[in-house]
């Protein structure tokens, strides 16, 4: 299911629809067909905005895939898989296959991210990671992005008149601005 072109293009493509398209491997919304329910991203799985990002994530399914031997998510129904797409967390490949590389798994949880802008800017820095796991299995090279840590709830007190007020002077330009 991955295509590679003479000047090294990759293109992820699915032939299992064309194989053998049933509700349980093919979505459908509307009058389209989205794919393979094994492989969606979380944004296709909600109707989101689609963009080279979304390949990444479905190639971090394939590449889960031939570490492991398994997909990162099955359930009973296409609906409940993609639910697991949107909502749930892979299982981390090492604990499936503790022989894959540390680094390895890094690339593929990175490549799985459910934000796309926690992903991998472009196939082109994955590639880059991938062959570097070749030269440092075990590195600590892949950069993933922090969530932000947006702590405990704060109480803050309440906005009064004298603070809308001392708000609205230091607003205001200077007279001789007017």
């Amino acid at each position: 299911n991955i295509l590679l072109a003479n000047d090294g293009t990759v293109k992820v493509a699915d032939f299992g629809i064309a194989k053998a398209a049933d509700s349980s491997t093919v979505t459908m919304s509307g009058t389209h067909m989205m794919g393979s329910v094994h492989y969606l991203s979380p944004e296709q799985a909600r109707g989101g905005y689609t963009d080279e990002k979304t390949d990444i994530y479905s190639l971090g399914v394939v590449l889960y895939e031939m570490a492991t031997g398994r997909i990162p998510f099955d359930g009973e129904t296409p609906v409940a898989v993609a639910l697991m797409h949107m909502q749930d967390a892979p299982t981390p490949p090492r604990r499936i296959n503790p022989d894959i590389p540390r680094a390895l798994e890094d690339v593929i949880l990175k490549a799985l991210e459910k934000e796309s802008a926690m992903r991998y800017g472009s196939a082109r820095e994955l590639g880059r990671d991938l062959e570097r796991v070749l030269q440092e299995p075990d590195g600590k090279f892949v950069k993933r992005a922090r969530r932000p840590d947006l702590g405990v709830t704060r109480v803050m007190k309440p906005i009064s008149e004298a603070d809308i007020s001392a708000q609205e002077q230091v607003s205001e330009p200077p007279a001789e601005a007017q």
